[in-house]
C-alpha cells in the first residue's frame, strides 16, 4: 500500500497551474485522487515534501487541505476501504464494471435487447477500457465529467474515430450511468450528442448505375455472399436484420404472382409485402431462402471493398468536413436507402414506397430519401409544367 502527494503537471490550466493529487497504490491498483481546490504552478511545488513551497502566498491554506485529504485517504484504505467506495463520501462503481454487468445480464436474456445492441455496448466498453489503459487509471462513474469528456474526445479523435461515432459512445455511456443508482454524478446527462450538434453521420445512396456495377461484379466466396445479401436488401427495401430472417415461409402467392412478406422486428413492427422480381427470385433460390450470413460489422467491411472494386468512388463531402470516396460510406443500410430513393426517382409515390418498405410515417420517409436537388430536377424536366 503506497501513498504519495504529487502535482499533476500533465494537464495545466490557462494560468499554468496544476492540480495536486494523492497517488494511491492498493492491491496492484493505482488511482490518483485529487485534492479539491488546490492548483499551483510547478515552481511552487516541493517534490520531496509533497507540499506547496512557503513562497506561495496561500501555502498554509493549500498545505492544510493537502494534509487533510491525505489523512482521509490513508484512513479509508488502512481501514479496509476500496476504490469503489471512496469518492469523498460518495459511492461510485467503475464504469467498465457497470458496462460488463449490463452486458452479462443482456446475454443471459434478462433484458429484451437485440444482439446488435449488445455488440454496440461491447464496443463502447472496449473503447472505455482503451481510454483507461492509455491514461493509466481507472474510471469511476463520478469521474465522467467535463474533463473526461474533453479527454475522451481527444483520445478517440486520435484514433480517427468520427464525431458521429463518438456521439454514439457517449449515448451508451449515458444510458449505462442512467441505469446505475449508486453514484452522485449529475454531469453525465450533459455529454454531447454529436449527431445533433455537430452534424449527423453522412448518408449516401447508390444510383441505379451503381447497383448495376455491383450486380455485374465477378466475385467469389464471402464477397459474393455479402454482395448478394446486400442486393436482396435492395430488391426488397429491407434492413439487413430482416433479410437474415427470410425463409421459404416468407413467400406468398396472389393472382399467380409471388410476394415476399416480412415484419420489421426492430422498429415499426410493420408488415412489408414486396413483389419478387426475376433477379430476386434467382438469389432466393441460389441460397435456398437463407441469408443469415455473419454479422452486420462483417458485412459492412466486405461491402466497402466490394463497392471499391466496382469503381464507386465519386468524391463525397462528409458532415465533419472531409472528402472521401463514395465506397467508404457504403454499408448494409445503403441498400434500403438506395432502394427507397431510386423508387422515388422512378416515379413511385411516397405512399407506395412507405408500404413497400414498411414505413408508417411519410414524414420520416421523406427525411430518409437521399436524392439530390439535381436528381429531382432531371425527373421534373419531363413533366408538362417544364415543357
Amino acid at each position: 500500500m503506497t501513498f504519495k502527494n504529487i502535482i499533476w503537471k500533465y494537464e495545466k490550466k490557462a494560468d499554468d497551474s496544476c492540480a495536486v493529487k494523492i497517488y494511491v497504490r492498493v492491491n496492484n491498483k493505482v488511482r490518483y485522487l485529487q485534492v479539491k481546490g488546490v492548483y499551483v504552478e510547478e515552481k511552487y511545488w516541493d517534490n520531496k515534501k509533497g507540499l506547496v513551497k512557503v513562497k506561495h502566498p496561500l501555502h498554509n491554506t493549500y498545505n492544510n487541505l493537502i494534509r487533510k485529504t491525505r489523512f482521509q485517504v490513508e484512513e479509508h484504505f488502512l481501514n479496509g476501504g476500496d476504490f469503489d467506495s471512496f469518492r469523498y463520501g460518495q459511492k461510485s462503481p467503475l464504469l467498465t464494471d457497470v458496462f460488463e454487468n449490463y452486458i452479462k445480464r443482456a446475454e443471459k436474456g434478462e433484458m429484451k435487447i437485440s444482439k446488435g445492441t449488445i455488440t454496440n455496448f461491447q464496443s463502447t466498453m472496449s473503447r472505455v477500457n482503451q481510454y483507461c489503459e492509455h491514461h493509466g487509471q481507472e474510471l469511476f462513474i463520478n469521474d465522467v465529467d467535463e474533463r473526461f469528456q474533453e479527454k475522451f474526445i481527444s483520445f478517440m479523435r486520435g484514433k480517427s474515430v468520427s464525431l458521429w461515432t463518438i456521439g454514439l459512445h457517449f449515448e451508451r455511456i449515458k444510458a449505462i450511468i442512467r441505469k446505475e443508482k449508486h453514484h452522485s454524478n449529475t454531469y453525465y446527462e450533459k455529454l454531447p450528442r454529436f449527431a445533433k450538434h455537430y452534424g449527423s453521420k453522412t448518408q449516401i445512396y447508390l444510383t441505379a448505375e451503381d447497383i448495376e456495377k455491383i450486380e455485374e461484379l465477378p466475385l467469389k466466396g464471402k464477397e459474393s455472399k455479402f454482395r448478394d445479401q446486400f442486393l436482396i436488401c435492395y430488391y426488397f427495401v429491407l434492413r439487413i436484420s430482416d433479410a437474415m430472417r427470410i425463409s421459404k415461409a416468407s413467400v406468398m402467392v396472389s393472382d399467380g404472382h409471388e410476394y415476399l412478406v416480412t415484419t420489421h422486428v426492430k422498429k415499426t413492427k410493420a408488415e412489408q409485402i414486396a413483389p419478387i422480381s426475376a433477379k430476386a427470385k434467382a438469389l432466393l433460390e441460389k441460397y435456398n431462402y437463407d441469408f443469415d450470413f455473419g454479422n452486420n460489422r462483417s458485412a459492412n467491411r466486405f461491402l466497402k471493398k466490394i463497392a471499391q472494386k466496382a469503381g464507386i468512388d465519386d468524391p463525397i463531402h462528409t458532415n465533419d468536413g472531409k472528402i472521401v470516396p463514395k465506397y467508404q460510406l457504403v454499408g448494409t443500410h445503403s441498400a434500403r436507402r438506395s432502394a427507397a430513393t431510386n423508387l422515388r426517382l422512378n416515379g413511385a409515390s411516397l405512399r407506395t414506397i412507405a408500404d413497400l418498405g414498411g414505413w408508417s410515417n411519410i414524414i420520416q420517409l421523406k427525411k430518409y430519401l437521399k436524392a439530390s436537388g439535381l436528381d429531382s430536377a432531371k425527373i421534373a424536366r419531363d413533366l408538362d409544367h417544364f415543357k
